[in-house]
Protein backbone atom coordinates (compact mmCIF):
# COMPACT_ATOMS: atom_id res chain seq x y z
CA UNK A 1 0.00 0.00 0.00
CA UNK A 2 1.56 3.85 -0.70
CA UNK A 3 2.57 5.95 1.60
CA UNK A 4 2.70 8.73 -0.87
CA UNK A 5 -0.07 11.18 -1.13
CA UNK A 6 -1.45 10.90 -4.94
CA UNK A 7 0.53 12.92 -7.02
CA UNK A 8 -3.24 14.18 -8.32
CA UNK A 9 -4.42 16.29 -5.72
CA UNK A 10 -3.36 19.78 -5.11
CA UNK A 11 -1.12 20.69 -2.22
CA UNK A 12 -4.62 22.66 -0.64
CA UNK A 13 -7.89 22.35 -1.33
CA UNK A 14 -11.57 22.71 -0.96
CA UNK A 15 -14.63 20.52 0.12
CA UNK A 16 -17.91 20.57 1.04
CA UNK A 17 -19.44 23.40 -1.40
CA UNK A 18 -17.70 21.97 -4.46
CA UNK A 19 -18.14 18.88 -7.02
CA UNK A 20 -17.47 15.79 -5.40
CA UNK A 21 -13.63 15.83 -6.39
CA UNK A 22 -11.15 12.86 -7.21
CA UNK A 23 -11.67 9.63 -5.71
CA UNK A 24 -9.08 10.67 -3.68
CA UNK A 25 -10.80 13.77 -2.31
CA UNK A 26 -13.83 12.05 -1.20
CA UNK A 27 -11.63 9.36 0.56
CA UNK A 28 -10.19 12.06 2.00
CA UNK A 29 -13.63 13.61 3.39
CA UNK A 30 -14.96 10.02 4.26
CA UNK A 31 -11.68 9.36 6.56
CA UNK A 32 -11.84 12.48 7.92
CA UNK A 33 -15.62 12.39 9.23
CA UNK A 34 -14.78 8.86 10.34
CA UNK A 35 -11.74 9.87 12.52
CA UNK A 36 -13.33 13.23 13.75
CA UNK A 37 -16.50 11.27 14.86
CA UNK A 38 -19.07 14.08 15.47
CA UNK A 39 -22.07 14.01 14.98
CA UNK A 40 -22.80 16.55 12.09
CA UNK A 41 -19.53 17.17 11.41
CA UNK A 42 -18.58 17.82 7.54
CA UNK A 43 -14.63 19.19 6.36
CA UNK A 44 -14.14 22.27 3.96
CA UNK A 45 -10.71 22.24 3.46
CA UNK A 46 -7.50 20.09 3.47
CA UNK A 47 -4.28 21.75 3.58
CA UNK A 48 -1.43 18.72 2.68
CA UNK A 49 1.48 19.49 5.97
CA UNK A 50 3.83 16.92 5.26
CA UNK A 51 4.88 14.56 2.59
CA UNK A 52 2.28 12.39 3.39
CA UNK A 53 0.12 13.82 5.68
CA UNK A 54 -2.97 16.04 5.06
CA UNK A 55 -4.50 18.15 7.81
CA UNK A 56 -8.46 18.38 7.04
CA UNK A 57 -10.55 21.10 8.43
CA UNK A 58 -14.23 21.06 9.60
CA UNK A 59 -16.85 21.61 11.60
CA UNK A 60 -21.23 22.03 12.02
CA UNK A 61 -22.12 23.62 8.40
CA UNK A 62 -25.06 25.78 8.56
CA UNK A 63 -26.76 24.86 5.20
CA UNK A 64 -27.66 28.48 2.68
CA UNK A 65 -29.92 29.23 0.15
CA UNK A 66 -29.65 27.32 -3.04
CA UNK A 67 -28.06 24.23 -0.95
CA UNK A 68 -24.73 25.93 -0.31
CA UNK A 69 -22.81 25.86 2.94
CA UNK A 70 -21.24 28.21 5.30
CA UNK A 71 -18.92 26.82 8.38
CA UNK A 72 -19.19 29.42 11.43
CA UNK A 73 -16.41 28.90 13.95
CA UNK A 74 -15.58 26.71 16.09
CA UNK A 75 -13.47 24.91 13.39
CA UNK A 76 -11.67 21.93 14.17
CA UNK A 77 -9.29 19.41 11.92
CA UNK A 78 -7.66 15.63 11.91
CA UNK A 79 -4.74 14.45 10.69
CA UNK A 80 -5.11 11.95 7.15
CA UNK A 81 -2.45 9.93 5.78
CA UNK A 82 -1.58 9.20 2.63
CA UNK A 83 -1.50 5.67 3.21
CA UNK A 84 -4.95 6.02 4.66
CA UNK A 85 -6.24 7.07 1.28
CA UNK A 86 -4.79 4.48 -0.25
CA UNK A 87 -6.20 2.13 2.02
CA UNK A 88 -10.06 3.67 1.23
CA UNK A 89 -9.59 3.61 -2.04
CA UNK A 90 -8.53 -0.02 -2.18
CA UNK A 91 -11.36 -0.92 -0.22
CA UNK A 92 -13.54 1.39 -2.77
CA UNK A 93 -11.43 -0.69 -5.67
CA UNK A 94 -10.09 2.42 -7.43
CA UNK A 95 -6.50 2.10 -8.24
CA UNK A 96 -4.56 5.20 -5.91
CA UNK A 97 -2.78 6.33 -9.15
CA UNK A 98 -5.10 7.71 -12.51
CA UNK A 99 -4.45 5.53 -15.48
CA UNK A 100 -2.92 8.15 -17.82
CA UNK A 101 -3.75 9.46 -21.33
CA UNK A 102 -2.12 8.11 -24.26
CA UNK A 103 0.29 10.95 -25.14
CA UNK A 104 -0.80 10.65 -28.85
CA UNK A 105 -3.91 12.29 -27.81
CA UNK A 106 -2.17 15.42 -26.73
CA UNK A 107 0.04 15.24 -29.55
CA UNK A 108 -1.77 14.13 -32.67
CA UNK A 109 -4.41 17.52 -32.45
CA UNK A 110 -3.36 21.08 -32.02
CA UNK A 111 -5.03 23.26 -29.50
CA UNK A 112 -8.79 23.62 -30.18
CA UNK A 113 -9.79 27.50 -29.51
CA UNK A 114 -13.05 28.59 -28.33
CA UNK A 115 -15.11 31.96 -28.62
CA UNK A 116 -15.67 34.25 -26.26
CA UNK A 117 -17.49 37.64 -27.45
CA UNK A 118 -15.47 36.83 -30.65
CA UNK A 119 -12.25 36.71 -28.39
CA UNK A 120 -10.25 33.70 -29.58
CA UNK A 121 -8.70 31.80 -26.85
CA UNK A 122 -7.11 28.64 -26.98
CA UNK A 123 -8.58 25.71 -24.76
CA UNK A 124 -5.68 23.99 -24.15
CA UNK A 125 -3.48 26.92 -22.62
CA UNK A 126 -0.23 26.34 -20.82
CA UNK A 127 -0.53 28.60 -17.89
CA UNK A 128 -3.21 28.39 -15.17
CA UNK A 129 -4.71 32.03 -13.68
CA UNK A 130 -5.85 31.06 -10.11
CA UNK A 131 -6.87 34.12 -7.87
CA UNK A 132 -6.91 33.02 -4.18
CA UNK A 133 -8.62 35.45 -1.69
CA UNK A 134 -6.11 36.27 0.96
CA UNK A 135 -6.69 35.32 4.52
CA UNK A 136 -7.26 38.23 7.37
CA UNK A 137 -4.55 37.24 9.75
CA UNK A 138 -0.55 38.33 8.42
CA UNK A 139 0.22 34.52 8.88
CA UNK A 140 -1.96 32.92 6.60
CA UNK A 141 -0.93 35.59 3.93
CA UNK A 142 2.83 35.32 4.28
CA UNK A 143 2.55 31.20 4.34
CA UNK A 144 0.31 31.50 1.11
CA UNK A 145 2.70 33.75 -0.58
CA UNK A 146 5.48 31.83 0.56
CA UNK A 147 3.68 28.95 -0.98
CA UNK A 148 3.12 30.82 -3.85
CA UNK A 149 6.10 32.13 -4.93
CA UNK A 150 7.93 32.42 -8.42
CA UNK A 151 9.98 29.27 -9.15
CA UNK A 152 7.91 26.56 -6.38
CA UNK A 153 7.17 23.89 -8.38
CA UNK A 154 3.57 21.80 -8.12
CA UNK A 155 3.49 19.08 -9.74
CA UNK A 156 5.43 19.65 -12.57
CA UNK A 157 4.02 22.97 -13.16
CA UNK A 158 6.35 26.19 -12.38
CA UNK A 159 5.27 29.66 -11.03
CA UNK A 160 6.49 31.79 -13.60
CA UNK A 161 4.31 35.07 -12.03
CA UNK A 162 2.43 36.41 -8.82
CA UNK A 163 0.00 39.89 -8.29
CA UNK A 164 -1.15 41.03 -5.48
CA UNK A 165 -4.25 42.04 -7.23
CA UNK A 166 -7.38 40.31 -8.67
CA UNK A 167 -5.70 40.09 -12.23
CA UNK A 168 -8.91 38.48 -13.78
CA UNK A 169 -11.62 41.28 -12.71
CA UNK A 170 -8.66 43.76 -13.67
CA UNK A 171 -8.81 41.94 -17.33
CA UNK A 172 -12.38 41.68 -17.34
CA UNK A 173 -12.81 45.60 -16.67
CA UNK A 174 -10.26 45.79 -19.26
CA UNK A 175 -12.17 43.78 -21.08
CA UNK A 176 -15.13 46.33 -21.11
CA UNK A 177 -13.31 49.42 -22.26
CA UNK A 178 -11.27 47.72 -25.43
CA UNK A 179 -12.23 45.81 -28.92
CA UNK A 180 -12.21 42.09 -29.29
CA UNK A 181 -9.54 42.98 -31.93
CA UNK A 182 -7.09 44.83 -29.41
CA UNK A 183 -7.65 41.70 -26.89
CA UNK A 184 -6.50 39.47 -29.52
CA UNK A 185 -4.04 41.27 -30.48
CA UNK A 186 -2.46 41.77 -26.84
CA UNK A 187 -3.50 37.97 -26.15
CA UNK A 188 -1.03 37.06 -29.46
CA UNK A 189 1.61 39.29 -27.99
CA UNK A 190 1.61 37.56 -24.48
CA UNK A 191 2.04 34.39 -26.47
CA UNK A 192 4.86 34.71 -28.32
CA UNK A 193 6.48 36.39 -24.99
CA UNK A 194 5.79 32.99 -23.35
Amino acid sequence: MSSTPPDYMLPVGMMGNVDPGSPAAQALETIAIRKHGATGWEPFHYEKISATEYEVTGGIALVLTGGLRKWPEPHTGVVVTAQEIAAELSLRQIPAEPEALPAEEFSANPAPTAQVQGISTPAASRYLTVVLQLPEDKEGRLRLIDTFSVDNNFFGAAVVATSMDNEIAVNQSLATHCSPEDINAARQNAHSLA
